[in-house]
């Protein structure tokens, strides 16, 4: 029962740090999300492509996470790879 109360209060200091934290450096840096990314400003279709979020977390994190093809298989059936165009991953 202690160990769970530690963990709640942990989750709930880390929490609320983040919130806080999170504030400060965006006023601090002037962090703006309205503000146009370099690939919606400078689109070419070429180097500078917009594209959802999901796609770059699928395409640059989660195929290096797989150490194996049987890893990268459980991730693209478990749907962690689905919003990957095409994912060429070379396992030696």
């Amino acid at each position: 029962m202690n160990s769970l109360i530690l963990l709640i209060g942990a989750i709930v200091l880390f929490t609320i740090a983040y919130l806080l934290y999170g504030r400060h450096l965006t006023k601090k840096w002037g962090i703006d999300s309205n503000r146009e990314t370099p690939a919606t400003r400078l689109a070419d279709n070429r180097d500078y492509v917009p594209t959802d979020s999901r796609v770059l977390f699928g395409h640059h994190l989660l195929p290096e996470q797989a150490q194996s093809q049987d890893q990268f298989l459980l991730l693209l059936s478990a749907g962690f790879l689905s919003t990957c165009g095409v994912c060429l991953v070379q396992f030696s």
